[in-house]
């Protein structure tokens, strides 16, 4: 019975070990891709020459450059909505949305 009720304390101490390490590994710390709301808003560019980036940060790939004027279609945000999903010219990346602005 003893032998029992210790391997019952240990199934129970690594189930929620297990947990907790599940919850703790997934804050890795590194920026998120996460989407917030779904949209299709066109935005038009206001930067000089807006950077479109492989994730949303700025030490990221830059994989086009936008010039100023040319309308992008915003698809989401991320990263508390400083940075915009979206698409151009059939390339999927995320822009700083300091560089945009809504369509008229």
């Amino acid at each position: 019975m003893r032998k029992i009720l210790s391997l019952a304390v240990l199934v129970a101490g690594l189930a929620v070990g297990g947990i907790a390490y599940a919850q703790s590994s997934s804050s890795s710390g590194t920026v998120g891709t996460n989407v917030g709301e779904s949209m299709n808003q066109p935005m038009i560019v206001t930067a000089d020459n807006g950077n479109v980036h492989m994730q949303p940060n700025a030490t990221s790939k830059i994989l086009t450059t936008v010039p100023h004027g040319h309308q992008v279609t915003m698809v989401g945000t991320t990263n508390g909505g400083a940075w915009a999903h979206v698409t151009v010219d059939g390339l999927d990346g995320y822009m700083d949305l300091l560089q945009l602005n809504k369509a008229p």
